[in-house]
């Protein structure tokens, strides 16, 4: 399968049945196939911490865009259900959950709770400061570029 898919689209696992769970109808039972997957999932890894250190942070706001109630440390973010949309959303929650928003070809170079954990932890202590924080300094300088410009009389309608 990896010689002809892209490396999101590969399953991280396969599970051989003999036969797919059916309703009383006859059609494929979606629920029971849900059910099997996700506890094939939480025996096979196991979760991160929820504590209040980065891995538990960067693992709560997974959680939170995966809609899953643990998440594995070192499992594809891809595997898990995510895909190119979600990971925009996740950007956002890590940005509130950690005060540092890393770039969207950051998250996908880096698809594990554990791999993006340590990237927060890099990208704070080489800044420094927090993203939230360079923005705020960001907009004081243009705030400051305006208030010039007007002094000078090249402000807007001139």
């Amino acid at each position: 399968m990896t010689a002809r898919l892209p490396a999101a689209a590969v399953p991280g696992r396969i599970r051989p049945l003999d036969r797919l769970p059916q309703t009383v109808t006859g059609k494929i039972d979606r629920n029971a196939l849900q059910a099997m997957a996700e506890t094939t999932q939480s025996a096979a890894v196991p979760a991160a911490t929820a504590a209040g250190d980065t891995v538990g942070k960067v693992a709560a706001a997974w959680a939170e865009v995966l809609e899953l109630p643990e998440v594995p440390a070192e499992v594809n973010f891809f595997d898990l259900g995510g895909h190119s949309l979600t990971m925009f959303q996740l950007q956002e929650a890590l940005e509130r959950r950690t005060g540092i928003r890393p770039s969207v070809v950051q998250l996908f170079r880096h698809t594990t709770v554990s791999e993006q954990a340590a990237l927060i932890r890099d990208t704070g202590a080489q800044d420094g400061r927090s993203r939230s924080d360079a923005r705020q300094a960001a907009a004081r300088r243009a705030s400051a570029v305006r208030a010039r410009r007007q002094r000078v009389g090249g402000g807007a309608g001139k």
